[in-house]
């Protein structure tokens, strides 16, 4: 519909695919300075050219950082060497040693105004990181989650029965239309429905962890949820929200009035707390800025765990590499 449409196009969107498709031109957002820069092209062309802006800007930055010391540098040589002239002249100084004194003066002073006039610009702006550091844990036995004739039953909705080994390294892609089923059989994975028939089997050592569609809430605040899902103290916990962009001003709110992209960030940060060795991801994506969407694909990459992911980011499974799908 949009290819064949000829007005004009205004969107908003995490979709990476879906811009590089449809738009021509990218409007970005900066927080730091509160502007808007253009870029044209779709979505792959505006992440090259502002990756090569901000390279640009940073090696600006830092040279001017350099030419600012190297000019104090310089002040302050010349200051001490106009310092230690007139103590050693003392009174008796005569003409010649006066003029040279006096031009001593002259070239601090000059060296004062050079670094005076030297402003340093605008620092770049550094868009905040996800560090998240996935860790597999303890090391999986033969099968990580098995089900067997499992049915599930949600209402009038029924799913199964359903065969499925889930094995150790492996990424497994779940896919099918909305309304498939596809978050029941996350569910089912991670044992939080009753089975209507059938069997669960988890691995020994199997260490679960989840990224759901509704991440966290409630009452409870930040700090007390996050200890209480991973055993740190409070000052470690403290610290790993940090890393997550969850500061002091975060911790203390109660995770219900957290926006959807800070739960998800503590949800990440309780899961790399907990070393787990079986992922299970609910469109992981919904709620993160596309920075964080990058900075998760790179953290996924280099999981060497187990894990399960249903997405509508195309971009985002293609990064993902399933090594399987299961259809529904």
């Amino acid at each position: 519909f949009l290819a064949a449409f000829d007005g004009g196009l205004s969107v908003v969107s995490h979709d990476r695919a879906f811009l590089d498709r449809t738009v021509t031109r990218i409007a970005e957002i900066n927080p730091w300075t509160a502007t808007v820069r253009e870029f044209a092209g779709g979505w792959s062309e505006y992440q090259a050219r502002r990756d090569e802006a901000r390279r640009a800007a940073y090696a600006a930055f830092e040279q001017a950082q350099q030419r600012r010391r190297e000019l104090a540098d310089l002040f302050a040589r010349r200051r001490n060497e106009a310092r230690t002239l007139g103590a050693g002249l003392g009174e008796k100084t005569g003409g010649a040693d006066r003029r040279g004194t006096n031009a001593l003066r002259t070239k601090v002073r000059q060296a004062e105004r050079l670094l005076q006039r030297n402003d340093l610009p605008e620092k770049p702006f550094e868009p905040w990181e996800l560090q998240l550091s996935l860790r597999s844990g303890e090391r999986l036995g033969d099968v990580v989650v098995r089900l067997d004739g499992a049915v599930a039953e949600r209402g009038p909705f029924r799913l199964g029965p359903l065969d499925l080994d889930l094995l150790p390294g492996e990424r497994l892609a779940v896919t099918g239309r909305n309304g498939s089923g596809k978050s029941t059989l996350l569910a089912l994975l991670l044992g939080e429905i009753p089975l209507a028939a059938g069997t669960r089997m988890l691995g020994r050592s199997t260490v679960l962890g989840s990224l759901e569609q509704t991440r966290l809430g409630g009452s409870e605040p930040l700090l007390d949820a996050v200890r209480a899902a991973t055993g740190l103290t409070a000052v470690d916990a403290r610290t790993l929200l940090a890393k997550f962009g969850l500061g002091a001003e975060h911790v203390l709110r109660p995770t219900g009035s957290l926006s959807p992209g800070e739960r998800t960030r503590a949800r990440l940060a309780e899961l790399q707390a907990r070393g787990v060795n079986c992922l299970v991801l609910d469109e992981p994506t919904n709620h993160l800025d596309l920075e964080a969407i990058e900075q998760l694909e790179a953290a996924l990459a280099g999981y060497d765990g187990t894990a399960v992911v249903v997405s509508h980011d195309r971009r985002f499974l293609e990064r993902f590499a399933p090594t399987r799908e299961f259809a529904l």
